[in-house]
């Protein structure tokens, strides 16, 4: 089912410091994982894009999501506060960690929300572990592989290769992000977009990025997927193009596409409102305030 909504509403402002709560480390297999979990109601996991961290979530998005939910963040294998080692880095590495913290959280179902690369890993759990995912939210997601629509190159060059300090990463970042004409409207950035606090070493990213373009896909493996999902994507994102939402609708059997015009690959930050509103009415929750 394919949904295209207005997304004219302001953007509601929130402080990119809100204080939620302090990291708490966790062993999962050979690699210390830091997470937060605040909220209360049903688990829901939130895993992170392409060189993130925890700290890159919309904080307006969490504050809504947590109303109804116990929400958790978590830094993905060797990225912010979680340690590496030298085991390669791979998406299903990267879905077994996730699937690690879960058990050492004693979370035995949950929904699970993934933005970008954070997608990808969060296909690759539900495959191989069905039995654990009760609904997917996916947004700015792709298939990965052969079948991924891929950015253009000076999107992939970016992404290769990111330098300087994490306040110049964030402003480069910010250009990829979003729409030029929406940025231009929405000048005050830091009233929607967090501070990237953390910056990972290169090496890493390198290897995320690694792990990330030698993923085989899971566009021949979709319609295994029996859980519900919901997919949402900006149709102006230049980093995962709309098409690979679509290609995630047309694999998923119970899933729901939602087009938001004029947003871009941030579209989390964009229109954080309307994305949980968007949530809510999928989980058949109460309107989140």
């Amino acid at each position: 089912m394919l949904a295209c909504l207005s997304a004219a509403a302001p953007v509601a402002t929130h402080s990119a410091d809100k204080d939620f709560p302090l990291s708490r480390i966790v062993r999962v297999d050979d690699i210390d994982v830091a997470c937060q979990a605040f909220g209360a109601g049903d688990p829901l996991v939130m895993i992170m894009g392409y060189g993130g961290s925890m700290d890159l979530w919309s904080p307006r998005l969490l504050q809504l999501l947590s109303a109804t939910h116990r929400v958790l963040v978590f830094d993905n294998r060797g990225m912010g506060r979680s340690t590496s080692s030298s085991k390669e880095y791979s998406v299903p590495v990267f879905a077994e960690d996730t699937l690690a913290l879960m058990n050492a959280l004693e979370i035995d179902t949950a929904t699970v929300l993934a933005w970008s690369l954070g997608t990808e890993i969060a296909l690759e759990l539900t495959l191989t572990h069905p039995e654990r995912i009760k609904e997917l939210v996916l947004i700015s997601g792709t298939p990965g592989g052969a079948e991924k629509i891929q950015p253009a190159p000076e999107v992939t060059r970016f992404f290769t290769g990111p330098s300087g300090t994490a306040l110049e990463w964030s402003f480069h970042f910010i250009g990829l992000l979003f729409p030029q004409e929406w940025l231009m409207g929405h000048p005050f950035v830091w009233t929607y977009f967090p501070v990237h606090a953390t910056m990972n070493p290169p090496e890493r990213t390198a290897r995320q990025y690694a792990a990330l373009t030698s993923w085989d896909g899971c566009f021949a493996r979709l319609r295994r997927i029996s859980c519900p999902a919901l997919i949402i994507t900006g149709d102006e994102d230049v980093v995962a193009p709309p098409g690979n939402s679509l290609l995630l609708a047309e694999g998923i059997h119970a899933s729901r596409l939602v087009r938001i015009p004029g947003g871009g690959h941030g579209v989390m930050f964009q229109y954080p409102d309307l994305i949980a509103s968007e949530i809510a009415a999928f989980l058949g929750k109460t309107r989140l305030q």
